[in-house]
């Protein structure tokens, strides 16, 4: 089971990451939060925290990959697993 980790502002990071193994893979989605400058920084900020405190070997990643966080996780190790929304692939067909 890969537990599907979701936060908003700093007061909910230890409830969140309360109780997740370091080392493993954990889920977070970004559908919603990467079009707006607040929502994307406070997923950013959180998913950096995330990162510092579990540590994950692998996150899988529903949504847009379009931000630097991931490219930053990559290139500490982490294997980055994108599936990308229903909304992208709409849009990829579209230009295709």
């Amino acid at each position: 089971m890969v537990p599907n980790i979701r936060w908003a502002c700093e007061n909910t990071y230890d409830y969140a990451f309360d109780g997740i193994e370091s080392g493993g893979t954990v889920a977070v989605g970004t559908i919603g939060c990467m079009r707006e400058k607040e929502p994307r920084l406070i997923f950013e900020t959180g998913f950096m925290q995330m990162i510092e405190r579990i540590a994950p070997k692998r996150v899988v990643v529903c949504g847009s990959v379009r931000s630097s966080v991931f490219s930053d996780a990559e290139s500490e190790g982490i294997e980055i697993i994108h599936f990308p929304s229903a909304t992208s692939r709409v849009h990829a067909k579209e230009v295709e």
